[in-house]
């Protein structure tokens, strides 16, 4: 069953979207498309109630205060599932993340072969599933996942989303890639995905979180979720990373950071490199020895 959605429209100066996506992210959105003076956000229609309207209001109100700008205009509606398409249809156009990932939607593939020639090309239809590449958290990932990627190794990816991560891994030279969601949609989709670009043989897509993955060693684990989740689940992540591999974090907000860098350093992990994009962060880092 496939979970509706309700679409929030913020009508805003637009200058403060970047802010605005950081805080409906934390409420639990995980799909945005700006329409001019709009940003439009989705979010499962089951997470949202009076009591999250209230505080995305709040914390909209905010930031609009912080900049000296008139209060936005907030208001939602149920999303078809065929209006949900139209407007990534309508808003998606390839993108290129480091030196060598093009990411496209299937129906611009041939525009981004043409104008892209010798680039690796990732086709993701994103429907309702968090990763599309449009995310300041997928761009860091994959450019870190560019790399610390080494042909062979295996990689997990926890929250797979549209599965993207799992297929740059492979097509990137992994040997094995395993990406896993807690969302059923997402789990559809991501199979979709990997199979449009054809690595069936090296990505699988199962339904579960950390805890349903066997207690074997990966070269990369990547997590590309919230600090809520990431933090109870660290001791597995790092359970799951190989001695010589590397960990992967993002979905992380200049607010996490300091937690995030403290359960780290508790964890006796070794922060290797830090990225950010607007206003969100990624880490790469290497587990304690055993």
């Amino acid at each position: 069953m496939r979970t509706p959605l309700t679409e929030v429209s913020v009508q805003s100066d637009p200058s403060l979207f970047d802010e605005f996506v950081a805080v409906m992210s934390m409420l639990g959105f995980q799909g945005f498309w700006e329409d001019g003076s709009n940003l439009r956000g989705y979010v499962a229609s089951h997470e949202w109630s009076p009591e999250r309207e209230r505080s995305l209001r709040s914390m909209l109100d905010g930031i609009r205060r912080a900049h000296g700008v008139d209060p936005p205009s907030v208001t939602h509606a149920p999303v078809p599932e065929k209006d949900w398409n139209e407007a990534w249809e309508a808003s998606l156009t390839p993108i290129t993340i480091g030196e060598r990932i093009v990411v496209t939607p299937s129906w611009h593939r041939s525009i981004a072969e043409r104008e892209h020639r010798g680039a690796i090309i990732i086709t993701i239809d994103p429907k309702m599933s968090f990763g599309t590449g449009y995310h300041e958290t997928t761009r860091l990932m994959v450019t870190l996942l560019q790399k610390y990627m080494r042909a062979g190794i295996s990689v997990l990816d926890v929250g797979t989303g549209t599965g993207i991560l799992a297929i740059v891994s492979a097509k990137l030279g992994a040997s094995e890639a395993l990406g896993i969601d807690i969302d059923a949609w997402a789990v559809e989709n991501a199979r979709e995905n990997v199979g449009v670009n054809v690595v069936g043989d090296i990505v699988s897509i199962r339904p579960g979180d950390i805890s349903s993955v066997p207690k074997r060693s990966f070269g990369i684990v990547a997590a590309n979720i919230q600090r809520s989740v990431i933090e109870p689940d660290l001791p597995s992540l790092i359970e799951r990373t190989a001695p010589d591999g590397v960990l992967l974090l993002s979905g992380l907000l200049p607010a996490d950071r300091t937690p995030l860098l403290d359960a780290l350093s508790a964890a006796k992990v070794s922060v290797r490199e830090e990225l950010q994009e607007n206003e969100w962060l990624a880490f790469a880092a290497t587990p304690p020895l055993a």
